[in-house]
């Protein structure tokens, strides 16, 4: 019964796979036994070393293998793929099982490869949907900062909200599909990451530190603020024991 089950979802991948390109490109795709040989080792080693569940698996296969499978399309599909892939950035741009670096690789490398091919209406669409996102967990992570706060004030968590995806996403697209507006944030977000030396979205590394603030605890005026965010004797304002 149990080998039975298996062999159905593998009946339902090849079908699936195989309307998928039928749909969007109108051809048919030969290459069926890569993809499948490729999907079972991802699935083994999903339950053998990361110990995910069969159900887990199955479900990080098939994002693995959308993504990989929009890579693989032709060029000309350009407008197709991103408006896919843009619709709804959460559900269709990450994903976490494969041994890229960041959790956005795949979406880079497809965004490079077909960014030339597509129209001006959809590269718009595309920046705006870009500057729009706000990830998934944005009011859960606000509600953990609160928290944090009110029970240690002390200890300050900072953390990102807003800007990471914009920042290296608008990296990846050229210049020259970028208007003035788009080119000003840019530029601030490039200032705003300069100093960080890791990316929210690289796989494996911690998200959040806690540090302590010596200022903590005190108030202090806006002028204050001025004074010490513009006094000039103060030279190693980037630095960090991190």
């Amino acid at each position: 019964m149990v080998s039975g089950i298996a062999m159905g979802f593998i009946y339902c991948l090849i079908a699936i796979e195989q309307s998928l390109i039928w749909n969007s490109c109108g051809i048919c795709n030969f290459a069926h036994e890569r993809f499948i040989t490729m999907a079972a080792f991802f699935f083994g080693g999903l339950i053998i070393n990361n110990g995910l569940t069969p159900a887990q698996s199955f479900l990080a296969t098939m994002g693995f293998l959308i993504l990989y499978g929009i890579l693989c399309m032709p060029k000309e599909e350009a407008n197709k793929v991103f408006e896919y892939l843009f619709d709804d950035i959460n559900k269709n741009c990450f994903e976490y099982t494969s041994n890229n670096d960041q959790s956005i690789s795949m979406l880079k490398k497809i965004t490079e490869k077909f960014i030339e091919n597509a129209d001006q209406e959809t590269v718009n669409f595309i920046i705006k949907n870009i500057i729009n996102y706000k990830p998934r967990d944005i009011i859960e992570k606000c509600k953990r900062c609160i928290k944090a706060k009110k029970q240690d004030f002390s200890s300050a968590n900072y953390m990102s909200f807003w800007g990471d995806f914009q920042h290296e996403m608008l990296n990846i697209i050229p210049d020259k599909y970028l208007n003035e507006e788009n080119m000003q944030l840019k530029m601030i977000l490039d200032r705003k990451f300069s100093i960080r030396k890791y990316s929210i979205y690289d796989m494996g590394r911690l998200k959040m530190r806690d540090v302590i603030s010596p200022i903590a605890n005190k108030k202090i005026s806006l002028k204050n603020w001025l004074d010490i965010l513009t006094d000039k004797t103060i030279t190693n304002k980037h630095s960090t024991k991190y």
